[in-house]
């Protein structure tokens, strides 16, 4: 995907006759009903289109590679006057919307017009698409999308808590997986092929870039992926393709309207997709990104495990906390749907567990006690752990932040500014300082809150998600700042 194709240019420019004639046609019938503003003729006697411009499309989904899309133009007349005694003419403009439809799975040859009318008011479609054809998905509606991808290709897994099988799932789709190295650099962890053509890959043997042949509906996996992250990544890559192939044919199809030598997507280890950054790229891989768990773990199925396997843990560690289960439990999902850690965590916090966020945070060469807070107390983006640099060098430069140390209100105590007092802070056998139990489930009330932002290692626009990445196997570079209070 090499540009930000608009699917009303294109419209514009191959259909511009048939338009034209379209509106042509309905105003040599229809001229009393054109809704004129008239101020030199008085009477119409003769009417006639002088030019059109599209102004824009407002596109609808439809099954397969079929859509419906009215095309908005706004139409320049030039009126006569019907009594002979006056010579008068007058230019003018009127907005209408032709309704029309096209399969891309025949390049739209097959474009119909089949209602006219005069333009009023931008109307909604069930499934409106963007100009680039890809189909708009707001936040609140991805549950509900990944429900329906599963309930069309994998409805078994909305029944009962599965892995849901990912060369299975491609398969149900009519695609087929083939395991080869991609790139020498693993620079492109997956792609997909929407058409047959020749293509180049590394081949390892002769150390350089190969041409083979590939087959339309392919998925490729680099296999260092295997061995440079786990199962759980490469689960998630085919699945991230399989929703590019449901979601994405269209806008895909609509790049080839351009660019007929355009074959494939290719996708990123860093999650963004190869050779493009352009918005509707973004969006597709922002919504690939966000469905792939959603899909992998479906919220009612996920519910239920992770319910079932707090019950089991908080009686085997004998507690009633669920912040003392909780990095067991997400081990154990991770490992029941075939997904990563990190992905098992975002996943517990989506269904409302936010003891999950004070999980697997890796600070200074070891992990940190699971800790919580009052739900909804920190933004994504924001944090009480903080490594020892971190703290000398905010302690140094945070004029705010060093006037709290300096008066002895707050000492630093595993990875945490903490509020000094016995509620909070307490000693090991070893004599070191700890947090008490009660600081460590009421972090709200006694720590400080620093900012982050991503330095490095991840796209923050493709992973927001990424903020709560803080794992051992994290190559993300974040930077902290004091939030002042």
């Amino acid at each position: 995907m090499a540009a930000n194709r608009s699917f009303t240019e294109y419209i514009a420019n191959r259909f511009e006759n048939e338009l034209f004639e379209a509106i042509q046609d309905y105003i040599e019938y229809n001229y009393n009903n054109l809704d004129l503003w008239l101020y030199k003729v008085r009477k119409i006697g003769g009417i006639e289109l002088s030019d059109i411009e599209v102004k824009f499309v407002n596109v609808n989904d439809l099954p397969g590679m079929k859509i419906e899309f009215d095309v908005v133009v706004e139409a320049e007349f030039e009126v006569r006057e019907s009594d002979y005694h006056y010579d008068e003419s007058e230019n003018c403009v009127q907005w209408f919307v032709l309704k029309c439809s096209g399969d891309l799975d025949c390049n739209l040859d097959d474009f119909k017009i089949y209602s006219l009318t005069g333009y009023k008011i931008k109307s909604k479609q069930p499934k409106p698409m963007s100009d680039s054809l890809v189909p708009f998905i707001y936040s609140e509606q991805l549950e509900s999308v990944a429900t329906e991808f599963l309930r069309k290709n994998y409805p078994e897994a909305l029944k009962t808590p599965m892995a849901v099988d990912p060369q299975l799932l491609a398969e149900k789709i009519g695609l087929k997986i083939e395991i080869r190295d991609i790139t020498k650099d693993f620079t492109v962890f997956g792609q997909i092929f929407f058409h047959d053509c020749e293509a180049e890959f590394y081949d390892k043997n002769s150390d350089k870039m190969v041409q083979i042949h590939v087959n339309a509906k392919t998925i490729f996996v680099d296999p260092k992926a295997y061995f440079l992250r786990n199962l759980g990544s490469v689960n998630n890559t085919i699945v991230h393709e399989c929703v590019h192939w449901a979601l994405h044919r269209k806008a895909f199809e609509l790049e080839r309207l351009y660019n007929s030598s355009a074959t494939k997507i290719k996708c990123q280890v860093v999650g963004g997709i190869k050779d493009s950054n352009r918005d509707a790229t973004e969006w597709m891989e922002w919504q690939a990104n966000a469905l792939t768990p959603r899909i992998q773990m479906p919220i009612s199925t996920f519910k239920e495990k992770a319910f079932e396997l707090i019950k089991k843990y908080k009686q085997l560690l004998q507690t009633e906390k669920i912040i003392d289960v909780m990095e067991p439990v997400i081990d154990e999902l991770a490992l029941f749907f075939g997904v990563s850690r990190l992905a098992a965590k975002i996943r517990m916090i989506d269904v409302g567990y936010e003891e999950a966020i004070g999980t697997f945070t890796y600070i200074d060469g070891h992990y940190i006690r699971p800790h919580c807070f009052k739900k909804g107390f920190l933004k994504r983006n924001q944090t009480f752990s903080i490594s020892a640099i971190d703290a000398a060098i905010q302690s140094f430069i945070d004029p705010e932040l060093s006037a709290l140390i300096k008066e002895g209100s707050y000492i630093y105590v595993d990875s945490h500014f903490v509020l000094k007092h016995p509620k909070y802070v307490t000693r090991d056998e070893n004599g070191y300082a700890i947090l008490t139990d009660y600081a460590r489930t009421h972090m709200e009330e006694c720590c400080l809150v620093f900012d982050l932002s991503i330095k490095s290692g991840f796209k923050e626009s493709y992973h927001s998600e990424c903020f709560l990445n803080r794992d051992k196997g994290s190559n993300i570079d974040f930077e902290l700042k004091f939030n002042n209070g």
